[in-house]
C-alpha cells in the first residue's frame, strides 16, 4: 500500500498521539478525554476512543477520525489535512473505497419518514450558550428556566435537542420528531445499549443495571433506531413482545429478570 492512500495515512497517525500535540488529553478508563476544542465547556465532554481511531464530543456533537479532526481544528479542507498528517502528491480513492462505494449503491438505504425534523445546526447553536450539568450519565443544559437535553443519530452526530420548561410539555427544538434519535444516558464506556422512551425510565434503568441506555423520548423514534440502527452501538428495545409486532419477527428484546438482570430473549411468533 503506498502512501499516496487514505487508510495508510490514517493507520500510520495515531489518533491520540495527534489530538494530544493540539489538545491535552487525559486518561478515562479505556478512552481520552479533554474539554472539546469546538465548543466552550467547564466538564469535559471530548472523548477519544484509541481502539476504533475516532473522537466524539458528547456536548456539541463534534465527531470523526484524525484526518476530520485535523480539518476542524485547522480549519483546512480534506486534501489540506491529508497532507499535514504526511500524504503526498494528488491521491486517489484506494481500490476497498471504490468497492465499497460500489457496493453501497445496492443496499437498499433507510428513509426517514417525510416528518422527520433535524436542526443539528440549531441545537448545537443552544447548547453552545448554555452551562452544562452532567448528572448521573446525562449532560442537562440549562437555559431559559428549564433544560435542553441534546439527540444524537446512531452514529452520535447531534441532530436536534429536547426543550424542558417549568409547567410546560417536552419539546423538539427543531419543531418535530426525530426518527431514530435519542438522548443517552452513558454509565460506561461498553457499546451495548438499552433504548426506553422516558428519561425517568432510562436514568432508573441505566444505574440499576449498569448499562448505557438510550431514551428516545417517543415510541416510534424507539422503533426506527432499534429497526434501522445504522451506527456501532449494540441496541436493544426495553418492551414487551405484545406492545409492537415488528419486534415478533425481525428483533431480538430485552427484558427483566426478577434479579433485576438482563435477558437478552429472541422473539417467537
Amino acid at each position: 500500500m503506498d502512501k499516496h492512500d487514505i487508510e495508510y495515512v490514517k493507520k500510520s497517525n495515531d489518533i491520540v498521539s495527534v489530538i494530544n500535540k493540539y489538545v491535552p488529553l487525559k486518561k478515562n478508563g479505556k478512552n481520552y478525554v479533554a474539554c472539546c476544542p469546538f465548543h466552550s465547556e467547564k466538564t469535559p465532554s471530548f472523548t477519544v476512543d484509541e481502539q476504533k481511531q475516532f473522537y466524539h464530543c458528547f456536548g456539541c456533537g463534534a465527531h470523526g477520525d484524525v484526518i476530520k479532526f485535523v480539518m476542524e481544528y485547522s480549519g483546512l479542507d480534506f486534501k489540506e489535512a491529508y497532507k499535514e498528517l504526511g500524504g503526498a502528491g494528488e491521491f486517489q480513492a484506494s481500490a476497498t473505497v471504490l468497492k465499497n462505494i460500489k457496493d453501497a449503491e445496492k443496499i437498499k438505504k433507510f428513509k426517514a419518514p417525510d416528518d422527520d425534523k433535524q436542526d443539528g445546526e440549531l441545537a448545537n447553536k443552544i447548547l453552545s450558550k448554555c452551562v452544562n450539568e452532567h448528572v448521573g450519565g446525562v449532560d442537562f443544559f440549562k437555559y431559559k428556566g428549564g433544560y435542553v437535553l441534546p439527540v444524537y443519530n446512531a452514529d452520535f452526530e447531534l441532530v436536534n435537542a429536547v426543550n424542558f420548561r417549568h409547567g410546560q410539555t417536552m419539546q423538539y427544538i427543531a419543531g418535530g420528531l426525530t426518527y431514530g434519535g435519542f438522548t443517552p444516558v452513558k454509565v460506561n464506556d461498553s457499546d451495548n445499549w438499552l433504548a426506553c422512551v422516558s428519561l425517568a425510565d432510562g436514568r432508573y434503568l441505566a444505574h440499576e443495571l449498569n448499562i448505557n441506555v438510550a431514551v428516545c423520548w417517543d415510541v416510534y423514534s424507539m422503533k426506527y433506531l432499534c429497526k434501522w440502527n445504522h451506527g456501532e452501538m449494540k441496541v436493544w428495545p426495553v418492551i414487551r413482545e405484545c406492545d409492537d409486532d415488528w419486534l415478533c419477527y425481525e428483533m431480538n428484546w430485552v427484558k427483566l429478570k426478577e434479579d433485576k438482570t438482563v435477558e437478552k430473549m429472541k422473539c417467537l411468533n
